[in-house]
């Protein structure tokens, strides 16, 4: 999980080099260690999910509660470790081919934070995959959410992306407050939200489990675009 944790921050020292170095002669040096740190931050966290799926285990990374709602818990198996290697190898090709994509934008645009953006996504969604407990999930859930949005909007005087944003973020905190909900029902009033601890407090009744199967189901189809919850995604993918 270390080698997460710097993939993590590398990516995340990417973008802010690429918004610090994006006006005058300094383009092409902000350009660089874009691509250097943001490479090299995949490449570190490509490491450990190789390695959960070679059939070996990463060690999980367990931090003291500094909240009422138990330890903030990270891992990595074999299904995250998929997800884990989509993410960076996609997000990768998109950092690379957004430098280009995105040249005939200077002057005009604030290209760099449009980076920065893009590396925040990449961190959240990464994140997200290793959460083991709900409160670092919701909290890269959210980055996810916002960095998203701020991308769909980045041509926002154009009234069309106005309106796809607003569905979206809209549509994207709906899921996250059925989320919330999700977490509530399920903890029963418990304080350790970890996955480890919630996954210990079944089998639960019927009307219970049924709710908490129905508010999953309409929060993450939400944020996936799901049928018949994918009334944003048109719009939205069409602005981005």
């Amino acid at each position: 999980m270390t080698l997460i944790a710097l993939g993590v921050t590398l990516i995340l020292l990417a973008g802010l080099a690429a918004a610090a170095l994006a006006r005058g002669a300094a383009i092409g040096k902000g350009e660089i260690l874009f691509r250097v740190l943001f490479g090299a931050g995949c490449v570190a966290g490509a490491i450990p999910a190789l390695t959960a799926l070679s059939g070996d285990t990463v060690p999980e990374v367990r931090l003291a509660p500094t909240t009422p709602f138990g330890p903030w818990v990270f891992g990595l198996d074999a299904l995250s470790a998929v997800f884990l290697l989509a993410i960076l190898s996609v997000g990768a090709a998109c950092a690379f081919y957004g430098l280009t994509y995105l040249a005939h934008e200077r002057g005009r645009r604030a290209i760099g934070a449009a980076h920065l953006l893009l590396a925040v996504l990449v961190a959240s969604l990464a994140l997200a995959v290793v959460a083991r407990a709900a409160l670092p999930f919701l909290i890269a859930w959210e980055g996810m959410a916002v960095a998203a949005y701020l991308l769909v909007v980045l041509e926002h005087e154009r009234r069309e992306v106005r309106r796809a944003g607003m569905i979206y973020v809209v549509a994207t905190h709906v899921g996250t407050l059925l989320l919330f909900a999700l977490f509530a029902i399920w903890a029963g009033g418990t304080s350790d939200l970890s996955f480890r601890a919630l996954a210990a407090h079944g089998p639960f009744s019927a009307g219970r489990g049924g709710m908490i199967l129905a508010v999953a189901l309409i929060a993450f189809g939400l944020k996936a675009g799901a049928v018949p919850f994918h009334f944003w995604l048109p719009e939205a993918h069409a602005a981005a």
